[in-house]
């Protein structure tokens, strides 16, 4: 059985990262996704050989992202011929470079962001709305909430999305977000990438700045008490609790 690999590709099917570039120095613009796909009455089949260039593809959704940015596109493809672990540079887990592939199909962008991606995806929609004054508040808040605490959850984040293989997705999550508002949304689509294994206290630390601005004025209209928190409810509840704070 051909096993599928995960190719992340800019809006307009260029490639990202160093394969991009390089791609781009040789003018080799018949080398792009597109060159792949054929008519688009056609199904998808048609062979990308990039050679001597190498493309990094994910093992997994949540891999696609690796050198990537958001937005972009994915693909599923197939190898055709040799997998490389590394390319000139060092392995990363879950991750592996193709010369030679042949698509499969195009899915939907966001699965790169793993179990939580309609979380993020949100969130993202939520973070692009926020004016200036939300974003120099968000800023603000940030900057309050540093300090050992705020560090020691950051390491237990990276632990936790690194066990679940999710390093490239959280990656992308927090680029996206900080792109348009900055770490405190950075920092909470990261949360939401491993919401269903982040520990809540953690979790809480690390939301709080967006929290404290982004939630401020639902509290202030209502003045019923608040649904599952990232601060209680079972254990169980880690991933509802932080779909609340979006």
């Amino acid at each position: 059985m051909t096993k599928t690999y995960y190719l992340a590709t800019r809006p307009d099917g260029s490639f990202f990262g160093r394969a991009g570039r390089r791609l781009a120095k040789e003018g080799s613009l018949s080398k792009n996704i597109r060159a792949a796909l054929g008519p688009q009455s056609e199904p998808f089949g048609g062979l990308l050989d990039l050679s001597p260039v190498a493309v990094p593809v994910g093992e997994e959704p949540a891999t696609a992202g690796y050198d990537a940015a958001w937005p972009m596109r994915l693909f599923e493809v197939a190898a055709q011929g040799a997998v490389e672990d590394s390319h000139g540079e060092a392995s990363f887990d879950g991750v592996v470079w193709l010369r030679r592939l042949t698509v499969v199909a195009e899915i939907d962008a966001q699965v790169a962001f793993g179990p939580g991606q309609v979380q993020v995806s949100r969130l993202l929609a939520k973070a692009s709305r926020t004016n200036s004054t939300q974003r120099l508040e968000l800023a603000a808040a940030f900057s309050l909430a540093q300090g050992e605490g705020f560090d020691a959850a950051r390491e237990v984040l990276i632990s936790t999305a690194r066990a679940a293989g999710r390093l490239s997705a959280m990656s992308l999550a927090m680029d996206a977000a900080f792109a348009v508002a900055g770490l405190a949304a950075s920092y909470m689509a990261a949360v939401l990438v491993v919401a269903d294994a982040l520990p809540r206290t953690e979790a809480a630390v690390l939301a709080t700045p967006w929290r404290q601005v982004m939630l401020a004025p639902r509290r202030e209209a209502d003045p019923q008490p608040p649904g599952p928190g990232l601060e209680s409810g079972p254990r169980e509840d880690r991933a509802t609790s932080a779909l609340g704070v979006i």
